[in-house]
């Protein structure tokens, strides 16, 4: 099953390197250097993955596109690479629908990383399409989906545990979250949370707070204690496959850096928590961990 990538960028060099990466993954490929007409193209492309610079050339171009692809009920995934930082562009293109937002200069590792799971994920979902299509029936689909649904929550507990949080207040909300929906890609961190009040709400569990904020700052919450879980393995053993596989898929690459550079010198800092990206990112290592 081939995966379409389409790549949008106007940096020749970095450009050369995505175009690299996606040749190894066997997958075609449509490249856009600017975004005039990007979205009449994708639409005949029909790309599963979009990589993107949000600067085309100029930060309203990139979100204006990404409005535009929303509105369009454009199902592609898109993952953002650009040296913008800004904390409103991140979550305005967040907003929009995107998947992850990488930041520059390219860290080939993450990169690399992110476009396989996605990858993964992305032909996960075919083969549910085509097994659904064959047994014609959602119901019995659902009853032969209930025979793994233990192993799906043991697979969960596990990446947890390998990300450090599994006694965490906001681990128990993720379980959670793997229980009320199958994939989270498609809504944002409101969404979320409210969806999991809603659920609490309903099942009266009146030990939890289930307000929306709440919920999202116990999730913020074990998300930074990953992060400095993550940190801590990478200043162990910088060759540590937890590290080498987690840091640049959970997290932004530089924040786990800047991370590790301040429990070197014993700094107490701020780092962004991209609440999204990490419950996209565990929803893919779900998925094909359970397949």
């Amino acid at each position: 099953m081939t995966t379409r990538f389409c790549l949008i960028e106007t940096d020749q060099i970095v450009l050369k390197k995505l175009e690299d990466i996606v040749t190894n993954l066997g997958d075609s490929i449509t490249v856009l250097t600017g975004v005039n007409q990007a979205q009449t193209k994708i639409a005949q492309f029909r790309p599963d993955i979009i990589i993107m610079d949000i600067e085309l050339p100029t930060v309203d171009q990139g979100l204006s596109l990404l409005s535009s692809l929303k509105n369009s009920n454009c199902t592609s995934d898109i993952v953002i690479i650009s040296s913008i930082l800004d904390k409103t562009v991140v979550e305005a293109a967040y907003s929009l629908g995107i998947s992850f937002y990488i930041a520059k200069p390219v860290n080939m590792t993450e990169i690399s990383t992110v476009l396989q799971n996605l990858t993964v994920h992305r032909q996960y979902q075919r083969i549910l399409h085509n097994i659904a299509s064959a047994v014609g029936s959602i119901d019995e689909l659902a009853k032969r989906s209930a025979s793994i649904t233990a192993s799906r929550d043991q697979v969960a507990m596990q990446i947890l545990a390998n990300l450090g949080i599994l006694d965490e207040p906001g681990a128990k909300d993720i379980l959670n979250i793997v229980k009320i929906t199958s994939d989270v890609s498609t809504l944002s961190v409101n969404e979320i949370c409210l969806h999991l009040s809603d659920y609490y709400q309903k099942e009266t569990l009146s030990k939890i707070s289930w307000q929306p904020k709440a919920i999202e700052q116990r999730l913020r919450r074990a998300i930074y204690t990953s992060l400095k879980h993550i940190a801590a393995l990478g200043l162990e053993d910088y060759n540590d496959p937890r590290f080498e596989k987690f840091a640049p898929l959970f997290f932004d690459f530089n924040e786990v850096r800047y991370q590790m550079r301040a429990m070197e010198k014993g700094q107490q800092i701020k780092v962004s928590i991209h609440l999204r990206k990490f419950l996209t990112a565990f929803f893919l290592q779900l998925e094909e961990q359970s397949i």
